[in-house]
């Protein structure tokens, strides 16, 4: 038998105002989720019982547990008329004399829609960009006990393994103080490095602001590489023996860094891409020397010269003259890799594209993704990836979200689109197969993702997990309303 609570909010879920009614003690009672009647009215549409419920002076401001009021939800899902219903009754509880523009803001704010947040975004960091070159700071920060660092080696994160299923092993800077000094006490741009000698690859990520806001006001995060290699390679490989002895191992990132608390998960997202950044721009691309990291790992500048060899007879001159370049040439930035993913829409029966690499496990099919290249938007991009992969003509695009995806730096653009036509041509062969699945077959397999990959053998099709956005894309079309979906996944 249902409990009272689970009654009132299967009923504003219904629409069942009746119920409703003779319960008015429980209109504002929040299940474990934060979830208020208002909350299940808007999810699913109810716009009387909203109507109802806003005349019967409940808290429209209540938030659920992850932070979403009502108004929210409805607009998440599509529902603009609960939304504009929500937004009037909010606007007339602060339209007060002097509280007109703040009350007009609100409902301007309300106009953009609720984000979708995939694995690996979500980061919590202040990254504070206009402090990576302020050296004092940089060495307060770094020798602070209060900072945390990440160490990778060969793109492996230090792990805890005492504290399974996924821990970072956070380290503080007496653990590392002998192996990396303090780069931050040189000259502002630093030394060209010596013949033989490597550097280390040390990056501030940012401070959790946990004690109000600003640069002090919480940790600071950090990223080092001590891959070993080069010069460093003895001193890398005893600290290595040293943190296995802790119980702290080095490991490779995928399955374990999808078990990652979230907070933790975008923090090695950003340093994963920072290292392998750095790695991969060591050299000038104007003149071809090694490059110094600058502006806390955030930048790489080709110096101004190089000294001689200590004993040669050029030793009192420079063997290498000035970069000739004086351009943005001299400088590398981050970067990223932009890629497309689409879950494409049939153009008319009940169905989405799907495809599957022939490296892919047996019965693994996903959403299909490319490389935007250089001159395109991200419309031309998903049109030429599906032509090319499956030869379906697209028409419309929509945006869905994004997700950074550090393997090794790339951010996922995923999408929507409307297919034109529906004959499938594997035309570059990237693919083993493309195929149109019903959605009743795209639902089953959702519904397996959670179960380890060998144990979903009743579906169909195999789809990747939550923590992929392919995942989210397919689980938008299959299953939000708008989409022609059930739309039985309450947010």
């Amino acid at each position: 038998m249902s409990t009272p609570s689970n009654n009132v909010h299967e009923a504003a879920a219904q629409g069942d105002v009746t119920f409703l009614s003779s319960n008015r003690q429980l209109l504002n009672l929040q299940n474990d989720r934060g979830w208020t009647p208002l909350h299940f009215a808007a999810r699913y549409g109810q716009t009387e019982t909203v109507r109802f419920l806003v005349a019967e002076k409940v808290d429209t401001k209540l938030v659920n547990s992850e932070g979403k009021t009502a108004a929210k939800v409805a607009r998440f899902w599509g529902f603009e008329e609960v939304a504009k219903i929500l937004d009037a009754e909010q606007e007339s509880s602060v339209t007060t004399p002097g509280t007109q523009e703040v009350a007009t803001a609100t409902i301007n704010r309300g106009r953009f829609s609720e984000n979708y947040q995939n694995f690996f975004a979500g980061g919590k960091l202040n990254r504070f960009g206009f402090l990576r070159t302020e050296n004092a700071y940089l060495t307060r920060t770094l020798t602070s006990p209060t900072s945390r660092f990440l160490l990778l080696s060969n793109g492996r994160p230090l792990f805890d393994t005492t504290q399974p299923p996924a821990t970072i092993a956070w380290l503080s800077y007496p653990d590392i103080a002998d192996i990396i000094g303090n780069p931050y006490q040189e000259e502002a741009i630093p030394a060209p490095l010596g013949e033989g000698k490597d550097e280390f690859i040390i990056v501030f990520l940012g401070v959790l602001e946990e004690n109000g806001e600003g640069p002090d006001s919480g940790p600071a995060y950090w990223v080092v590489d001590v891959s070993p290699r080069g010069s460093l390679e003895d001193k890398m490989t005893a600290l290595e023996k040293n943190l296995s002895e802790r119980k702290f191992d080095f490991v490779e990132p995928r399955p374990k860094a999808f078990k990652l608390e979230t907070g933790d998960a975008a923090i090695l997202a950003q340093a994963r891409a920072m290292v392998d950044w750095n790695y991969r721009n060591q050299y000038c691309p104007a003149c071809g020397r090694r490059t110094v990291s600058m502006d806390a790992g955030h930048k790489r500048t080709c110096p101004p010269d190089e000294e001689a060899p200590a004993g040669s007879v050029e030793a009192k001159k420079k063997v290498t003259p000035p970069c000739k370049s004086k351009g943005v040439q001299n400088f590398s930035y981050p970067r990223t890799d932009p890629v497309v993913i689409v879950c494409v829409v049939h153009p008319t029966e009940d169905k989405v594209l799907l495809g599957r690499q022939k490296t892919w496990p047996k019965g693994m099919y996903s959403a299909l993704a490319g490389f935007i290249e250089a001159g395109e938007s991200m419309e031309e991009a998903v049109r030429r990836e599906v032509k090319e992969e499956a030869g379906i003509v697209i028409g419309n695009v929509a945006y869905h979200s994004s997700q950074p995806w550090p393997f090794p730096n790339s951010l996922m653009i995923g999408c929507l689109a409307e297919a034109v036509t529906d004959i499938i041509k594997l035309e570059d062969k990237e693919l083993e197969e493309a195929r149109w699945f019903t959605r009743p077959q795209v639902i089953e397999a959702l519904s397996q993702s959670k179960l380890p990959f060998e144990a979903q053998s009743s579906a169909l099709i195999r789809m990747p997990p939550e923590t992929a956005i392919a995942h989210q894309l397919v689980k938008t079309w299959a299953l939000e309303k708008e989409w022609s979906g059930a739309g039985v996944l309450a947010k």
